[in-house]
């Protein structure tokens, strides 16, 4: 509790609530303000701020939610209506922080899978390009003359090879489409 602005911006410097609720007609600076400086604060701009005045103005209404407020109550009030008020904004406010920290953790997730696919595409794209070559060599007779059968065998050995290399660079474009280094 605080008996005007400059006070409860002092309180709130020290111990971070979890939601205010906050008069509009206050001594030295109003509601509005207070909440203004909230909002422009990095450690109590997320903090929801509900407004509690008499004054009966749509907009006094419009300011509050213009400054950050998330909700507005006009005196005289019923206590049981400002309970479920306050339990409803902080239970969306946790939802939020939790849906925020969920999306990070997705990303990040993201990004260590984008990383490995494109680990893993680099790593078989070398052996594959090895056996293609050691494959395309022997077809055309380096280590000798081959029968039909042998042909025919490294024929499917080659076609084999390009279509998982053909896998591969798909991989590698993936990761590079999700990393933004490439259009689709």
């Amino acid at each position: 509790v605080a008996p005007n602005g400059e006070v409860a911006l002092g309180i709130v410097n020290r111990v971070i609530p979890d939601l205010i609720l906050l008069d509009v007609m206050m001594p030295s600076i109003d509601g509005f303000e207070v909440c203004r400086r909230l909002k422009q604060n990095e450690k109590t701009r997320e903090i929801p701020v509900i407004f509690i005045t008499a004054e009966d103005m749509t907009q006094s209404v419009v300011t509050g939610f213009e400054v950050g407020g998330v909700d507005y109550i006009k005196k005289p009030f019923q206590s049981e209506e400002v309970l479920i008020r306050v339990q409803t904004h902080l239970k969306i406010d946790r939802l939020t922080r939790e849906l925020a920290r969920k999306n990070t953790e997705l990303s990040q997730a993201s990004e260590r899978k984008s990383s490995f696919l494109a680990s893993m595409a680099h790593e078989l794209r070398t052996p594959i390009t090895s056996i293609k070559g050691y494959t395309d060599n022997m077809r055309d007779g380096i280590g000798g003359t081959l029968n039909k059968r042998q042909i025919r065998n490294l024929a499917r050995v080659s076609q084999n090879s390009d279509h998982l290399l053909g896998l591969v660079n798909d991989l590698l474009d993936l990761s590079k489409i999700e990393a933004g280094r490439m259009d689709v």
